[in-house]
């Protein structure tokens, strides 16, 4: 890790609902990281894409609609499981495209470790979002302020966070009815069973711990995260609107 005085900035482009309100005339004024289904944000193309949420290939639709978003951009990240769904109907070779181990990083006792990747040599680490990967790949490309967009932090229903219904199907993958009240018993759970739980106090309290050592990593490369979606859940980076921000910082 190498602290920096120079602000080199990129924007995080997160899916919830308040992405629609987000310019796409803004967005083009810096490097875009994006994830999954950012194909939903009408004439936006993000710089780099990461795909490390397999329920985002499980079906042709989506595959189809990934691609053409996965193709212009500068660079693309598949995790290792979503990538066979991906990789049939990709045509010929790609030269934008890398394949990264996607996981949670777990002690012997089975508790969640807040670890960021300071590297592409080290497994970039789930820390339950996708967001949190894209904090890690905006470290590795240089980038030591961020401005997040879209980063409404609620996640109601299953895939609630994303803001179009038509892509909400079910994708064979079992949800649970009765989920555990206790977090770590939940997380216990989802290891074990492979069974993918969709509460909001428990994804919050799950993903704000590793938010929490992001906006840590980044003050230690003399940057700083911010969260730029006003009413957003998520109060661990300093919450703005994009014209207070350009007014104080631009």
């Amino acid at each position: 890790m190498v602290k920096s005085s120079k602000v080199s900035k990129a924007v995080i482009v997160c899916n919830g609902p308040s992405l629609e309100d987000i310019p796409n005339e803004w967005l083009e004024k810096y490097p875009t990281f994006a994830s999954n289904r950012i194909f939903l944000k009408e004439g936006f193309q993000p710089d780099y894409l990461a795909i490390f949420d397999l329920k985002m290939v499980f079906t042709c639709k989506l595959v189809e609609d990934i691609l053409p978003s996965a193709h212009a951009a500068k660079h693309v990240y598949f995790s290792e499981d979503a990538w066979p769904y991906i990789e049939p109907v990709m045509g010929k070779k790609w030269n934008n495209v890398s394949i990264l181990h996607w996981k949670n990083f777990h002690s012997e006792d089975g508790t969640l470790l807040p670890v960021f990747s300071s590297s592409p040599l080290i497994n970039i680490v789930s820390g339950g979002t996708v967001t949190y990967g894209l904090m890690q790949l905006a470290a590795w490309k240089g980038y030591n302020h961020l401005l997040c967009v879209g980063l409404d932090h609620s996640f109601t229903g299953p895939r609630g966070d994303h803001f179009s219904d038509e892509y909400n199907e079910p994708v064979n993958i079992p949800y649970a009815v009765d989920y555990p009240s206790d977090v770590d018993e939940i997380l216990k759970t989802n290891r074990e069973c492979g069974t993918w739980v969709f509460s909001e106090r428990h994804y919050q309290v799950k993903t704000e711990g590793f938010y929490k050592v992001a906006r840590s990593y980044y003050k230690n490369l003399g940057g700083q995260i911010y969260n730029l979606t006003p009413d957003s859940k998520l109060d661990v980076f300093p919450i703005m609107s994009i014209e207070e921000y350009e007014k104080q910082y631009g």
